[in-house]
């Protein structure tokens, strides 16, 4: 231990101090594991600050100069398929008679079981280990020092098993951010100017027509059904986008988060009161969607996707520059 890490844990309180870790090449590799007494990691790359929970082994909060991008901990979703027949799956909820309820909810009763931190050559990498519920789960933070954030988990869904539509993990930014822009690896090459399934474009949450009662007046729409949906966001915002490349959401301030992918996952955003919420997922398929019904059984492999134990892997990229 040298002199300087003596005077450091000098000062600090178990459970009452923050340690500050900068990801640059200063960054002290002898001193990492010396902070696992303490309450919180802070760990700084040039203008992002992120706030690290050791009590619940989540990441907190993502602040760029001092404003908040991200709000709450991580997501992981296991978003289980709609009733047979029902409403169109890339809408985040189900009907039952003239009630609509929300079913994207995310896994819920994280219980944190380990948590360990050490230096890369990147960056720092923070690892935790819980379980949601009944079901385990690993995530690996990796921190580096250009604005990047990567997470990688191992989802354990044996106790949950396949009647599943999405898995991913994803997280809440502040209701400002009700721009995407996405680019993705489409099937066809072209696609109408307002189609949900282009291969890139732009979405606004709402739409002055998205919540206009025209169905209730019996009057014939003039805008296109991109623009319809209801609160959690017109169908154009709030529509998977499959294949996704990139994935950026802009608070007009010119802020702006990125999801970094390669072609193989598969974006979702829509809206809850006071915030956007946003889905990664590296498992979808087509859903109980009825006209569609074909596509649906074609492009179901949970099966092939799950190891023997029911693990299942995945990912998510964000670039905050």
């Amino acid at each position: 231990m040298t002199q300087f890490e003596k005077d450091l844990t000098h000062f600090l309180r178990p459970g009452k101090n923050q340690l500050v870790i900068y990801v640059r090449s200063e960054s002290l590799a002898s001193g990492i594991s010396k902070i696992s007494h303490y309450a919180k990691h802070q760990i700084i790359s040039k203008d992002i600050r992120y706030e690290f929970s050791r009590k619940t082994g989540t990441l907190v909060s993502v602040k760029k100069n001092g404003e908040q991008i991200i709000t709450g901990p991580v997501k992981m979703y296991a978003i289980p398929h709609l009733k047979e027949n029902e409403v169109i799956d890339y809408i985040p909820q189900e009907r039952t008679g003239n009630v609509f309820g929300f079913t994207s909810e995310p896994l819920k009763d994280w219980i944190l079981e380990s948590e360990s931190i050490e230096q890369t050559d990147k960056g720092v990498s923070i690892t935790v280990r819980g379980k949601y519920g009944e079901n385990p789960a690993e995530l690996v933070y990796s921190f580096d020092n250009n604005n990047r954030l990567r997470i990688d988990y191992i989802l354990n869904i044996f106790k949950i098993g396949n009647g599943i539509r999405q898995i991913g993990i994803g997280f809440h930014l502040p209701d400002t951010y009700n721009t995407l822009n996405w680019k993705r690896k489409s099937l066809w090459s072209i696609y109408p100017d307002d189609h949900i399934g282009r291969t890139e474009g732009t979405a606004k949450a709402f739409y002055p027509e998205t919540m206009s009662d025209y169905l209730q007046q019996r009057t014939i729409p003039t805008h296109g059904f991109n623009r319809d949906g209801n609160e959690y966001g017109s169908n154009d915002f709030r529509s998977t986008k499959q294949n996704i490349i990139t994935g950026r959401l802009s608070n007009g301030k010119g802020v702006v988060v990125t999801i970094e992918s390669n072609g193989k996952q598969h974006f979702r955003a829509w809206v809850l009161p006071g915030a956007i919420s946003f889905l990664v997922a590296n498992y979808s398929d087509a859903g109980n969607e009825f006209y569609l019904n074909y596509d649906s059984n074609r492009t179901r492999y949970l099966d092939s996707y799950i190891a023997e134990d029911g693990d299942v892997a995945g990912w998510i990229q964000l670039n905050f520059n």
